[in-house]
């Protein structure tokens, strides 16, 4: 959740503990743990912010890269929250996104960096 360019909540749902008896990502696990993540991670980075659904103003979702359900599964939240509270939806760069997280969190990359 951000507002001005500040983080107000965040939240993070891991599905490695799936992945990890097999070695590595699994690409058909990753879509299926986002299907059951997506709906408490919304919740948690509103409580997390104090903020309620309805005060949501727009709604953004990574559009790729990555592998191909995940990601799916992301969109298809993040369009059915924008639809059902008639906000806009923005696509995200799925890198960019990871990089533009990360410095609101912690501040400007230093320059010059490589992402």
């Amino acid at each position: 959740m951000v507002r001005d360019g500040r983080l107000l909540g965040h939240a993070v749902a891991s599905s490695m503990d799936e992945h990890v008896r097999f070695g590595g990502v699994v690409p058909e696990i990753a879509p299926r743990a986002h299907v059951h993540a997506v709906r408490p991670v919304i919740q948690r980075a509103l409580d997390d912010a104090g903020l309620r659904l309805a005060d949501v103003g727009a709604v953004a979702a990574t559009t790729g890269p990555g592998l191909a359900g995940a990601p799916q599964v992301g969109l298809a939240g993040a369009k059915t929250v924008a639809y059902a509270l008639g906000v806009p939806l923005y696509g995200v760069h799925h890198l960019a996104g990871h990089v533009a997280a990360d410095t609101l969190e912690h501040g400007p990359l230093p320059a010059p960096a490589w992402c």
